[in-house]
């Protein structure tokens, strides 16, 4: 199984661009959920740069594993 979730107003608050943001609670719990039934996660953004660098610094904190993020996924495919 495969997921793509979006970062800026479903993994953490809406007004956090480019900051890292707040995570939501129940975020977290369903990301670690998902995990634990062995899905592959796509961190879904159109952040670059440091923007992208504070997502997944954010998400590496909080424990939260992604195995890709889109534009990883795009660069791959092609």
């Amino acid at each position: 199984m495969v997921i793509a979730i979006d970062y800026d107003g479903t993994i953490i608050n809406n007004d956090a661009y480019p900051n890292k943001g707040v995570i939501r609670p129940d975020a977290a719990k369903v990301i670690k959920w998902l995990k634990s039934k062995g899905a592959t996660l796509i961190l879904w953004t159109c952040r670059e740069g440091r923007a992208l660098d504070n997502a997944k610094e954010l998400l590496e904190e909080n424990e939260l594993e992604f195995d890709w993020n889109v534009l990883e996924c795009f660069y791959h495919i092609i």
